[in-house]
């Protein structure tokens, strides 16, 4: 019974160790760090490009995005969900 005791003793106190080194290692390590290349965005607005954005925002944009001027003013989304206003009385 008492090499039992032991052997677990060194098995759980070689984990425990381990664990520690490991933790250890993550908080000392220094965090990696990468080049980042931008790419080399064109951009061109022709007036089909535009029409396409304008059907995007009038079919799924403007229902919960329009303002009391007829504009896109940007409301809250907790003022416009269909769960910020579950259960309670309107």
């Amino acid at each position: 019974m008492r090499k039992i005791l032991k052997v677990l003793r060194y098995v759980f106190g070689s984990l425990f160790a381990f664990i520690l080194l490991v933790a250890a290692y993550v908080q000392l390590a220094p965090i990696p760090t990468y080049e980042v290349k931008a790419p080399n965005l064109n951009i061109v607005s022709d007036s089909a490009l535009i029409a396409e954005g304008r059907r995007i925002v009038m079919t799924e944009c403007i229902g919960c995005h329009r303002g009391e001027d007829g504009k896109i003013s940007g409301q809250l989304w907790a003022d416009n969900a269909p769960s910020a206003n579950c259960g309670r009385p309107t």
